[in-house]
C-alpha cells in the first residue's frame, strides 16, 4: 500500500513509467502462456536513469523495516535496482547466475557471504512468486537466511500469499499495488474507464499458483532449520531402495560412500570388509579390476549383506536400450545380478532408463532385492563439457520415474524433492584441490552444505590407508564418517 507521505514520488513514477512506455496495454501473451491485458517492462529504466534512481529510492523505506545482512538482485531486471542501492546505501550484494558456470568455481552466487547471512531479495515485480523462489532456493542452498522480499509493483495475483506458505515463509513487501497504479492511470486520463475495469477484472481472475517444478522444491526452500532429516525422507521414498538408504543412514550414523577405485579382487574385499561397519555404501568399477570373476562378486555381496551396506557399480550407462540392457545383464560382470544400484546419462534420452527398469524389476523378482538408478547431473572433473542444462532435464526425467530413480551424482542440488538422494564425489580432506588429471576436490562441509550433498564419496582419501594398520584405517575412515554426518544434521536443527 502506498503510504500518503510517499504517494506524490510514486505517482510521478507511475506517470514516467506510462510515459516511457514501460506500461504497455492490449494483448500480450505472458511468460505462463496465458493472454494479459497489460505488460509492465520495467527492464526500460536502465535507459532511463533519473528515473531508476527515483523508483530505487522507493524501496528504501520498506528496507529500514527489514532485517538482513546483504541484498540480491533477482536477475535480470532487479540486478540494476539492487546494483544501485548497494552502492549508494552500502548494503553488500550478492549476485546469482541463472545458469551454472561452466568455468572456474562453477559458482551459482557471485560474492562474499557467509553461512547463516540474511539476505534481502530484491525484485521489480511480483506475480506467482516463481522467479523470488528460484532465488530464494539458490541462497538457502547455500546456507544464507531469507526471510524478506521487496518489489516494486505487487501485480495482486497471488505471489505474495504463495510465498507466505509456511514451507516457505517470505513475507513480500511492495511499493504499490497493482490497483493502485490502474486507478492513478485512471483517475490522471491516461486510461479509461473502461480499460481498467477490464484490465482489474483479468487480475482478479487470474490468479497464479506457484509452477509445478518449484512446488516440487519446496522442501529445500524452506529454512535449514526445517530440513528433514533421515528418517523423515525414507517415507517419501517410491522406491524401496531409496528408501532403505535414508534408514541405513540414520541407523548407522553415517552417509558416506567409499569409492573402491582398486584393481584387484583381494583388495577390493578388504577394504569391503575394513569399511563395511562405517559406511552405507560401496562404489565399484568393475570393469578397472584386473582378476574379476563372479565369485567375487558373490564374496562382495556376502560382505555387503554381513556390514549392512549397498552395493554400486559406476557403470555410467550411456548408450541405446537394447545395448545397455546387454550391458547390465550379461558380459563378463553380470552387474544385474549382485549390485543394488546402478547410475547412467540421460544423453540417449529417456527410453535408457525404461530398459534398465526392465532388467532391475526382473532381477528383483527373481532375488527379492531392490535395486534402482542414480541419474548423472554434474561430472565432478575440471572443464567437463556437461551443459548448464543438464540437471534439470535429468531432474524431469526422474520425477517421472521415482519408483526406479533414487537420485542424482551431483556437484550442486538438482532437486528439493526430499525423496531424491543427491551424492557428490570428489570428497577429499585436506587442502589439496585436486589431481593431474582433472579431478576436483571438496571437503565434506562444502559438498553437504554448499553443494547439497545428501551422501559423501570418498575414494584416494580412505583406500590411500587400506595397507596402513587397522587403527590407523579405522581413525581416518571415522573422521570422514562423522564429518559428513555432522554437516548433514547440523542443516537440521
Amino acid at each position: 500500500m502506498v503510504n500518503d507521505n510517499n504517494s506524490a514520488g510514486i505517482n510521478s513514477i507511475i506517470r514516467r513509467l506510462f510515459e516511457c512506455n514501460a506500461l504497455k496495454f492490449g494483448q500480450f501473451k505472458l511468460k505462463s502462456g496465458i493472454e494479459s491485458p497489460v505488460y509492465i517492462d520495467l527492464r526500460i529504466i536502465i535507459s532511463q536513469p533519473d528515473l531508476m534512481i527515483d523508483l530505487c529510492q522507493q524501496y528504501v523505506p520498506l528496507m529500514k523495516q527489514c532485517r538482513f545482512d546483504q541484498i540480491c538482485g533477482v536477475p535480470y531486471t532487479a540486478l540494476t535496482m539492487a546494483t544501485y542501492l548497494s552502492a549508494q546505501f552500502h548494503y553488500p550484494m550478492l549476485m546469482r547466475r541463472k545458469e551454472m558456470k561452466q568455468h572456474g568455481t562453477k559458482q551459482t552466487l557471485e560474492g562474499v557471504f557467509q553461512q547463516g547471512n540474511r539476505v534481502l531479495i530484491i525484485e521489480d515485480l511480483i506475480s506467482s512468486g516463481s522467479s523470488i523462489l528460484e532465488t530464494a532456493l539458490a541462497l538457502r542452498q547455500a546456507g544464507l537466511i531469507v526471510t524478506d522480499a521487496i518489489v516494486f509493483i505487487d501485480r495482486e495475483q497471488g505471489g505474495i500469499q504463495n510465498l507466505r506458505h509456511p514451507d516457505i515463509d517470505i513475507k513480500v513487501h511492495s511499493c504499490i499495488s497493482f490497483s493502485e497504479l490502474i486507478n492513478y492511470l485512471k483517475n490522471e486520463g491516461h486510461i479509461t474507464d473502461e480499460k481498467s475495469t477490464e484490465v482489474l477484472k483479468w487480475i482478479n481472475s487470474n490468479h497464479c499458483a506457484i509452477p509445478v517444478a518449484l512446488h516440487n522444491q519446496l522442501s529445500l526452500i524452506t529454512r535449514p532449520s526445517s530440513w528433514k532429516s533421515y528418517e523423515d525422507r525414507a517415507r517419501l521414498c517410491q522406491n524401496p531402495l531409496g528408501k532403505r538408504l535414508f534408514e541405513l543412514m540414520k541407523s548407522k550414523q553415517s552417509n558416506l560412500c567409499v569409492s573402491a577405485d582398486l584393481t584387484n579382487c583381494e583388495s577390493i574385499l578388504k577394504l569391503a570388509d575394513l569399511a563395511g561397519p562405517h559406511i552405507v555404501m560401496l562404489k565399484t568399477h568393475v570393469d578397472i579390476i584386473d582378476d574379476f570373476s563372479m565369485d567375487f562378486a558373490r564374496r562382495l555381496r556376502d560382505l555387503a549383506r554381513n556390514h549392512n551396506f549397498i552395493l554400486f557399480e559406476d557403470r555410467k550407462f550411456a548408450d541405446i536400450g537394447f545395448t545397455v540392457q546387454k550391458q547390465y545383464t550379461g558380459g563378463l560382470f553380470r552387474l544385474s545380478e549382485w549390485t543394488d544400484l546402478i547410475n547412467a546419462h540421460i544423453l540417449p534420452g529417456p527410453a535408457i532408463i525404461d530398459a534398465l527398469r526392465q532388467e532391475a524389476v526382473a532381477s528383483s523378482l527373481k532375488d527379492g532385492q531392490a535395486r534402482g538408478c542414480l541419474l548423472i547431473s554434474h561430472l565432478s572433473s575440471e572443464g567437463n563439457l556437461v551443459p548448464a542444462d543438464y540437471a534439470q532435464e535429468a531432474y524431469k526425467m526422474a520425477i517421472k520415474n521415482p519408483d526406479f530413480i533414487v537420485g542424482f551424482i551431483s556437484q550442486t542440488k538438482v532437486s528439493a524433492d526430499p525423496a531424491f538422494i543427491h551424492m557428490t564425489p570428489g570428497v577429499k580432506i585436506g587442502n589439496e584441490k585436486g589431481d593431474q588429471l582433472g579431478q576436483q576436490y571438496t571437503t565434506p562441509e562444502d559438498a553437504v552444505q554448499n553443494k547439497g550433498a545428501d551422501l559423501i564419496i570418498v575414494g584416494r582419501g580412505i583406500i590411500s590407508k587400506l595397507n596402513s594398520s587397522r587403527e590407523e584405517f579405522e581413525t581416518n575412515i571415522i573422521l570422514y564418517k562423522k564429518r559428513g554426518y555432522d554437516a548433514y544434521i547440523n542443516l537440521c536443527q
